[in-house]
């Protein structure tokens, strides 16, 4: 597998093999109708941006499809859906969310030998597993984490606390930022944690009020909620939310509160700023719908380009695309590089921060 020139060139590749009447499937199972829904169908749209720009060019070579499969964030429902995409003949599976659900999906790829690729979890607990299907090509939180206390410590805002959902992910956010804040010289954070199958906001909303800077590790409504209340209650702090988070729906849900909040990148933003950005603007010009495209819908392309610059036009044996994704070496897309090749199969430790601002827009 040649290293990635950029993402035209991936999808120009397919050019080169030859002729199939097989299709390259790429499966989704993801949250798309409850709080992880304002990350799955971004990322979703990504890919199918994606998918369209290669099979626009694909000629003779195997054309691709996206199947996308709500899993409502359950774990045992990820693994009967997965079960089925099986038996159906996916090639490989692609962006997954969360902790558990992705842990889920791992016991069934790995035994079917089908990466997943774009496994959109920072936590631990799941990366130290070193599953051999799950491929992540964002940062884990222990990065997410070191770079939020950097920032602020460089801010001189040393009273930090966190904000986090009550399982692994939060647990592993926390956990993070205060190692970090330990590197810092820093006594441990206070922290709230809620029930992301009842989210209850008031109590930590109050108790972190009177912190310098909240690191929040939370999605969807709940994270909306807390910002409200946490400003309700005449707080000041620095508000940093990590990668999971959707802006956007932050930005509307929160209204000109929301001014002044960090937010964690783990892949560089689709602006004309950058040639990874400038490359996806205009293939999401051409190929995506008429939402402006974020983060997540760039993530969820690369994903996608990933899995399909593996399987190399053609529908490949799943442990032989296993293999190229691992051993692939250095796949360069401008400033966002990826490597699959450590032990955990993560690819990156790229970490940037952007803040709204008075426009409601992110700048970094």
């Amino acid at each position: 597998m040649r290293p990635l020139k950029g993402i035209a060139l991936v999808c120009l590749s397919a050019l080169a093999f030859g002729a199939s009447a097989q299709t390259i499937v790429l499966t989704q199972i993801s949250d798309f109708s409850g709080r992880g829904k304002g990350t799955s169908k971004p990322t979703s749209r990504g890919a199918q941006a994606c998918i369209s720009a290669y099979n626009a060019t694909a000629g003779k070579a195997a054309r691709a499809r996206l199947e996308i499969l709500d899993d409502q964030f359950d774990p045992a429902r990820t693994a009967a859906l997965a079960e089925k995409a099986v038996a159906a003949g996916t090639s490989a599976f692609i962006n997954s969310l969360g902790a558990g659900t992705s842990e889920a999906l791992a016991t069934v790829a790995d035994r079917a030998q089908i990466p997943v690729v774009g496994a959109m979890t920072g936590a631990t607990s799941i990366r130290s597993q070193r599953r051999p299907s799950l491929f992540f090509l964002r940062s884990g939180i222990t990065q997410e984490g070191r770079h939020a206390v950097r920032q602020l410590v460089t801010l001189s805002l040393r009273d930090i606390a966190v904000f986090h959902t009550a399982d692994a992910y939060g647990q592993d956010g926390l956990a993070a930022v205060t190692a970090a804040m330990q590197e810092a010289g820093l006594p441990a954070p206070r922290s709230a944690s809620f029930d992301p199958a009842k989210p209850d906001v008031a109590s930590p909303a109050q108790a972190l009020a009177g912190a310098s800077a909240v690191v929040m590790f939370a999605t969807g409504p709940t994270l909306i909620d807390f910002v409200k209340r946490i400003k309700a209650n005449g707080s000041g702090a620095m508000l940093i939310a990590a990668s999971t988070a959707n802006m956007s729906a932050l930005v509307d849900g929160v209204g000109p509160a929301s001014r002044g909040i960090g937010y964690l990148r783990t892949v560089p933003a689709p602006t004309e700023r950058s040639r990874l950005g400038r490359e996806f603007t205009e293939l999401w010009r051409r190929h995506g719908d008429k939402e402006a495209p974020t983060p997540f819908h760039l993530e969820g392309c690369l994903a996608a380009q990933l899995a399909l610059r593996a399987a190399g036009g053609v529908v490949s044996p799943a442990p032989a695309l296993m293999k190229r994704l691992k051993t692939g070496g250095l796949q360069n897309f401008g400033e966002f590089k990826v490597n699959f090749d450590s032990p955990s199969n993560e690819g990156s430790s790229w970490v940037g921060i952007a803040v709204v601002d008075q426009a409601g827009r992110l700048v970094d």
